[in-house]
């Protein structure tokens, strides 16, 4: 009876040991699977034609280097959706060694981990409090950048002039209104929370004080020649009376930031780019205005949906 008992224990502990380092190894090829996954997805975001040809390869380089030891090997990469990606890691050829389990006549497990990814256009996302006219967008469906151009906060002529005098300031009703960008009412300090399809309040009024710490920020980097990306919401105006102005969120774009000239800041326009900006585009005087052109760009910060208007910023995250 004892030696029975002594083969019962003896399998039972060699069960639980191995099962443990199982769990605990299925928990670090996870972490493969989910970089892989998120890098398969911004990778797709920017670059649909190439998304599944590229994504085995880009699953190959994340899944080993991102699980304990390098020893996750991608088992699958699927995409279920055409704004989705599900990658399988899996343990090498063989499995995972075991070192009890062998009483048992066990000698490896093939162990697995998935993950799935989404890119989609943002649904919401908390900023800096300025929104961008849809007037203003241009990034053509094959292109990574637009045009360099000025939005200036006056009125102007339309999304159908030249980029020489472009304002962005005409809604598809024809209105006026202030500006290709405008102020939005803040959450906290230097913050609007927004989201598609939504409305929020304007702040005619703002000193952006409350965002001078931000502001310094951009400047170092755009003085370290690197560029500055923001994430803004577009508008279309959906209701304009002087300061009870409401906005219309249609979705987010990304605006690669040249330079800008606020009030109550003193701050002159800043650029990165080595020589000076094009006059064309160039704020001047006290005119309050910003310099930048849209490009794309994928976050893991905003919201994936409900999305918004697809302005060729994606929100990528884990869907399990």
């Amino acid at each position: 009876m004892v030696t029975v008992l002594m083969l019962v224990l003896v399998g039972a502990g060699a069960l639980a040991v191995d099962i443990g380092r199982i769990a605990a190894y299925k928990a670090q090829i996870q972490n493969g699977a989910d970089a892989s996954a998120l890098a398969v997805a911004a990778y797709c975001a920017k670059n649909k034609t190439s998304c599944t040809t590229t994504g085995a390869s880009l699953a190959n380089q994340y899944t080993p280097a991102n699980s304990n030891g390098g020893t996750a090997v991608p088992a699958s990469v699927t995409f279920p959706t055409s704004t989705s990606v599900r990658v399988v890691s899996s343990s090498p050829a063989g499995g995972l060694q075991l070192t009890l389990a062998n009483a048992l006549n066990i000698d490896s497990q093939v162990v697995e981990a998935a993950a799935t990814a989404v890119w989609k256009p943002p649904g919401g996302d908390g900023g800096f409090p300025l929104a961008l006219s849809d007037s203003c967008f241009d990034l053509a469906n094959a292109s990574n950048s637009g045009d360099l151009q000025k939005f200036s906060y006056k009125p102007g002529s339309g999304k159908n002039a030249t980029p020489t005098n472009m304002q962005c300031t005409r809604n598809a009703s024809g209105q006026t209104v202030p500006g290709g960008w405008g102020w939005l009412k803040e959450s906290d300090p230097c913050e609007a929370t927004t989201s598609a399809n939504g409305t929020i309040p304007s702040d005619p009024g703002n000193d952006p004080g409350d965002c001078k710490t931000i502001l310094e920020g951009w400047i170092s980097t755009l003085s370290q020649n690197k560029p500055v990306e923001v994430l803004f919401p577009v508008f279309s105006y959906a209701d304009y009376q002087g300061n009870s102005a409401q906005y219309h969120i249609l979705g987010y774009a990304t605006l690669q930031i040249y330079a800008w000239q606020f009030s109550g800041t003193g701050n002159s326009p800043y650029t990165y780019m080595p020589g000076s900006i094009p006059a064309k585009v160039k704020c001047t005087g006290s005119e309050r205005c910003v310099v930048g052109k849209f490009v794309r760009f994928v976050t893991t910060e905003a919201e994936t949906g409900p999305g918004g208007k697809d302005y060729g910023s994606y929100a990528v995250a884990l869907t399990q």
